[in-house]
């Protein structure tokens, strides 16, 4: 009975002591914006506090439920303790907020002893006072995105601080003293220009969590090696790191080592004795660190990218990737120099990594070998949806990729030997197909096709049936391709530098279905003359067309009919040579809303007869003749013009005002 009275007494105690903590932050308040709601919150849980003691003081000590009532002051003084952290926290905001250049700390902060949180993330402060070392309770500091270049050495003196967040700072350089923080779990410098770590960060005994991401880091100290609670190693985008130390494999509690976009030669030798690594998303083989060593990783979960492949140098029988159920994203790359030697080889690897059938993106890019591995496009693949497939220069053939059951985007390019895509494209020979699966069409799930740098492809067989939901097509840089029988239910078009769109009328593909044409980097498509048309395109409504050269062509369109009436958007982006509109060919443009004309210099006016009445936006950027005779009231063109609802000039909105 008499414990629990003294418990009574020191929960009353503290209760009073919270009150004294208010009325010393009385006058740090008072001047500084702070929202009234959050002092109403602070005495509705004082109100709570008290509460809960009177009651608990009426009750007889030996009623069973004193205890609960105790417990629920506690909790009422704990909350009400991290309230006024926050009220101290917004004060301080508010103050630095109304700064403009040279904000410094002010010095009344030194008097919030009891302090431990202290967030001043995306203010305008400058300059961190040794005042900060008088916090000695403070266990969060967030400075991320200020422009403070230099920490003060009293920071030392915060022996309770467990996260330091300096991210996106001016910050160049770490002082040896923050090795004396003995007790902090997460220390962020993500995005700063700091290029050296020192040596004292191997005495953060503590840490959990490091970010040195975006940073021109070169080298890592090998007192990481002391870091052994550290779980997550973050050093993603440090372009100059060059190597790991090679005692990383000392951090046996290491989950994740996120690795991605730096520059790494290799991976450290026996890297395989993080057994806990969870997230690894580059992977580089080297002369020293094999491919065996990724095998033995046993529990890898999401994205993974094997690079310099050309290093292999014994396939071995070992089971690789196969057995990584949880990778979800697998990109396979070789060096696009590598050697003859190391070509030859090359499918023996590509076989020897087929990944998990769990896997749901997959790209391989510079494969050497002259065909793929049977399990390149095996129907068991069930949850494939993204493929790419780039720089694979001696393959003469595609793989076969029809019976992707799950496949929703192919993006094909770089192969250069390649002069025909047939049926073998479709249907894989060596599978063991079922009846059923035979009558399914090939590419089933197929929505977006891409083939791009395909210099030697000449021709294209369509298997009937193929593609039945197919919405997008891009063909870029494919200079010899001919005879393309265009799938009929397209919904969108891309033609990057190719010479198709003055054929498509020729080949009598009508594009029922086409909603969208993007013409790109095609000069020949004004070469034919009157013979283009795009007119037939009964439901297209948005078309884009940019760099082309007119080749002496001096207005669009030619002539009326050439464009389909259904048009609602129409782009026209660096048209070389263009100097006039055809109003003819416009006018009969009657579901057109939108016009966008942008970087044709040479454009000298808009049509005589006007545009079309339905155009209600109008944009021109950069078409410096065309710029003044479209300025309000004023400018010749304007009587054209000021019908339009919505009038935009580089970016300066004319209309309305």
């Amino acid at each position: 009975m008499a414990l629990e009275a003294v418990g009574g007494a020191l929960l009353s105690a503290s209760l009073q002591a919270l009150f004294a903590d208010i009325h010393s932050i009385t006058d740090f308040v008072r001047p500084n914006k702070v929202d009234g709601e959050l002092l109403n919150q602070l005495e509705n849980k004082f109100w709570l506090a008290n509460g809960v003691l009177d009651d608990a003081e009426k009750q007889q000590i030996t009623n069973p439920n004193v205890r609960k009532w105790l417990e629920k002051l506690k909790d009422a003084i704990h909350n009400a303790e991290d309230l006024v952290d926050d009220i101290k926290t917004e004060a301080l905001r508010c103050q630095l907020e109304d700064c403009q250049m040279g904000c410094l700390i002010p010095d009344t902060l030194g008097n919030l002893h009891e302090l431990r949180t202290l967030d001043l993330s995306e203010t305008p402060i400058e300059k961190i006072s040794d005042i900060l070392g008088n916090l000695p309770e403070l266990r969060t500091l967030n400075l991320s995105t200020t422009r403070i270049e230099k920490i003060p050495d009293t920071l030392s003196n915060l022996h309770e601080l467990r996260t330091l967040n300096l991210s996106t700072t001016r910050i160049e350089k770490i002082p040896d003293i923050l090795g004396n923080l003995h007790g902090l779990r997460t220390l962020d410098f993500s995005g700063t220009p700091i290029e050296k770590i020192p040596d004292t960060l191997g005495n953060l005994y503590e840490l959990r969590t490091l970010n040195l991401s975006e940073t021109p880091i070169e080298k890592i100290p090998d007192t990481l090696g002391n870091l052994h609670e550290l779980s997550t190693l973050s050093l993603s985008h440090c372009e100059k790191l060059t190597h790991l130390p090679t005692n990383i494999t000392m951090l046996t509690n290491l989950c994740d080592l996120i690795n991605s976009g730096t520059g790494l030669k290799e991976m450290p030798p026996k890297i395989s004795s993080l057994k806990n690594l969870q997230r690894l998303p580059e992977f580089v083989v080297g002369k020293i660190c094999g491919i065996e060593e990724l095998g033995k990783l046993t529990n890898l979960h999401g994205d993974l990218r094997i690079r310099s492949l050309e290093n292999v140098e014994e396939v071995g029988v070992g089971v690789v990737l196969k057995n990584k159920n949880h990778i979800r994203h697998l990109e396979l790359e070789w060096n696009d120099d590598s050697t003859d030697v190391s070509l030859n080889k090359a499918r023996e690897v590509l076989d020897r990594l087929q990944p998990h059938t769990n896997i749901q993106r997959l790209s391989v890019k510079n494969y050497g070998g002259r065909r793929f591995p049977d399990w390149m496009g095996h129907h068991s693949f069930s949850c494939l949806e993204y493929l790419f497939l780039y720089g694979c220069k001696y393959c003469g053939r595609l793989p076969p990729l029809g019976e992707l059951p799950s496949l929703e985007r192919l993006k094909i390019g770089g192969f250069d030997t390649a002069d025909r895509i047939g049926d073998e494209f479709y249907l894989n020979d060596s599978s063991s197909s079922s009846s059923s699966r035979v009558t399914e069409p090939p590419f089933k799930s197929l929505k977006s096709l891409i083939f791009e740098n395909m210099g030697d492809w000449k021709e294209w067989s369509l298997v009937g049936g193929a593609f039945p939901i197919l919405q997008r097509l891009e063909l870029k840089r494919c200079p010899k391709l001919k005879g393309v029988g265009f799938p009929d239910y397209l919904s969108s078009l891309n033609v990057i530098d190719n010479d198709h769109v003055g054929r498509i009328s020729e080949e009598g593909c009508t594009f029922s279905n086409l909603k969208s044409l993007y013409i790109i980097e095609c000069d020949k498509l004004f070469a034919h003359g009157n013979k283009w048309n795009l007119g037939m395109f009964t439901s297209l409504e948005f078309l884009h067309i940019r760099d082309v050269d007119m080749n002496g062509v001096d207005s669009f369109p030619e002539e009326e009919g050439q464009l389909p009436t259904t048009l609602t958007h129409l782009h026209l982006f660096s048209l070389r040579g263009l100097k006039s509109l055809n109003g003819t060919g416009l006018r009969h443009l009657t579901s057109l809303k939108e016009l966008y004309i942008r970087d044709c210099q040479q454009l000298q006016c808009l049509p005589e007869e006007g545009l079309p009445a339905s155009l209600s936006q109008l944009s021109i950027d950069a078409c410096p003749l065309l710029k003044p005779r479209c300025q309000r009231e004023i400018g010749q063109d304007w009587d054209k013009i000021h019908h339009i609802f919505e009038i935009i000039i580089d970016a300066e909105l004319i209309k309305p005002l």
